[in-house]
């Protein structure tokens, strides 16, 4: 499946920007050439006790990713079909995306939070063939919710888990791993370039419906190249991630710049961080909100950090020498530059050797330079972006308002619903301060205000509800509930986060308290007045 636009396939080939690798062509590659080379730890829990040892090396991994493939194969699972897989930071995620690819499967990157209700409505949007997990993310049945996904689901002929005691109509992909290692019929061939196709599908959660992103392996590696390049990985690197692999920013800064650089990658989880200091880790990924508190308290690992950061939380960032800061744009693109937080606009003359990788502009300005109060007043606008590493059309299912053509300039610029400020004019840079609409992050996550704003609504006892967000410094937000009830006492919190978890919510989303009030601040528009609630909230 081919969503590239042709002008910009021609465009970006011409250029350089793009060729004819794959993913799974990079590890292939890899494992051709240095096949006794580590090329995988993973610190899991899970890894640890299934092996007594966590590495694989580029030759071992390549073997499970064919086999795996072949397996897809033999369940009749045909090219350009997609393929949900909901697996934490471990080695069964690696493998399971590159297998999809290898087969010619499209993989959808569902986020690791999502519970039955997201899950439900992505699988009837999307059609998915198959559903992949592991018996247990955390604490959550997860192989259990996925057989009631795909019970819901007309689409989905299988459900396939990683993990000890799946649960019956689930396939375990363990003894799937298990069998004799074949790489006989694992790889697609394609009559086209294959790097064109669609690669891995993230989700934009800040949106009412999320919306799924499609991108090219060719629009994979550009965003991947952002991540090399800035923090000048090579193949003797090490290369540790806490980041969950659903996200652009956490696949980019993971898996495809590992691939791209053939270095070694360590997955860990967040609260495993200390595990690295064995593995001889040259370079870390954290959220930069966690980044800074481990610095704050003394447990920063002694190695360099790629801090990344979502919408204005860029603002706390505090300069770090030993830091690569790394700018997540949605799930549209990702910056990584010399000037760190700050985007260089289009058209500027600048000494950036990644500027290629990403085109900015500000639009809407609130004020012109000669209108300004004061001297050096910042002037105030939207982003748009384009580049090689923007996805292209929507992908089947999808809303196309959300991620489509119809939402780019005729030049190809796209908004990304954040805003921004001119911070420096020679060259023109600006910096991101927040999100456009009501949007919120809360542990990296991007929510939409209006969504969280219709789940509290629907709950029993309440007559009307609005999400409240609570500013927190690791999190990014807290939610409360402002709740006006249909009679008194008829919502506590611990009957509204239960009613939220039944109707399978996930965990993200619900409150950490409840606000009873006389009614929900609106004004004449209809608009949740949040500040008069963040008030209440305070107080």
């Amino acid at each position: 499946m081919i969503l590239a636009d042709p002008t910009e396939i021609a465009h970006y080939a011409r250029d350089g920007l793009w060729g004819r690798v794959t993913l799974d062509g990079l590890l292939s590659r890899n494992a051709a050439s240095r096949p006794l080379d580590l090329a995988l730890d993973d610190v899991s829990a899970r890894a640890q006790a299934d092996s007594g040892q966590s590495g694989l090396t580029w030759g071992e991994l390549d073997a499970r990713v064919s086999r795996l493939a072949v397996f897809f194969a033999e369940l009749g699972l045909r090219p350009d079909e997609s393929i949900g897989i909901q697996l934490a930071n471990t080695a069964e995620a690696v493998i399971a995306h590159l297998a999809a690819l290898r087969a010619g499967l499209i993989p959808l990157a569902l986020p690791c939070l999502w519970q039955r209700a997201a899950l439900t409505e992505a699988a009837q949007r999307l059609a998915p063939v198959a559903l992949i997990t592991s018996s247990t993310i955390g604490p959550a049945r997860q192989a259990d919710t996925m057989r009631e996904v795909a019970a819901d689901s007309v689409s989905v002929r299988f459900v396939l888990g990683f993990g000890e005691a799946v649960p019956d109509g689930v396939h375990s992909l363990d003894e799937v791993m298990a069998m004799p290692l074949t790489t006989e019929g694992a790889a697609v061939e394609r009559e086209d370039n294959p790097a064109d196709h669609v690669a891995m599908v993230t989700f934009d959660t800040a949106t009412r419906a999320p919306a799924p992103v499609a991108r090219s392996h060719n629009q994979w590696l550009a965003a991947a190249t952002a991540c090399v390049g800035a923090a000048r990985l090579g193949h003797h690197a090490a290369l540790a991630t806490t980041m969950m692999p659903t996200t652009l920013a956490g696949l980019a800064t993971g898996l495809a710049s590992w691939l791209l650089a053939g270095c070694r990658l360590v997955l860990v989880m967040p609260d495993h961080i200390d595990a690295i200091d064995s593995k001889e880790v040259t370079h870390l990924v954290l959220p930069g909100p966690a980044a800074m508190h481990l610095k704050s308290q003394g447990h920063a690992p002694p190695v360099k950090t790629l801090r990344v950061w979502r919408g204005g939380a860029a603002l706390i960032a505090t300069p770090d020498p030993e830091a690569i800061d790394i700018l997540s744009l949605g799930e549209l693109a990702i910056w990584s530059g010399k000037r760190g937080l700050t985007i260089p606009l289009a058209g500027e003359d600048v000494d950036e050797p990644l500027a290629e990788l990403l085109k900015a502009r500000m639009q809407g300005l609130s004020q012109k330079a000669a209108d300004c109060d004061q001297p050096g007043a910042m002037l105030r606008g939207t982003l748009s972006v384009a580049g090689p590493q923007l996805p292209g059309r929507p992908f089947p299912g999808g809303d196309d308002q959300a991620d489509g053509e119809e939402s780019a300039d005729p030049d190809g610029f796209r908004p990304t619903g954040l805003r921004c400020s001119l911070t420096g004019t020679s060259p023109a840079v600006v910096r991101i301060i927040g999100y456009a609409g009501e949007v919120f992050a809360r542990g990296g996550i991007a929510v939409a205000a209006e969504a969280v704003d219709a789940l509290y609504a629907d709950c029993p006892g309440v007559a009307d509800a609005a999400v409240v967000p609570v500013p927190d410094p690791l999190l990014g937000t807290r939610f409360h509930a402002a709740v006006v009830e249909q009679s008194e006492g008829a919502c506590t919190l611990e009957a509204f986060r239960a009613h939220l978890a039944e109707l399978g919510a996930a965990p993200y989303l619900l409150p950490d308290a409840v606000i009873k009030v006389d009614s929900i601040p609106r004004g004449q528009n209809g608009r949740t007045l949040r500040s008069v609630l963040e008030t209440q909230a305070a107080a």
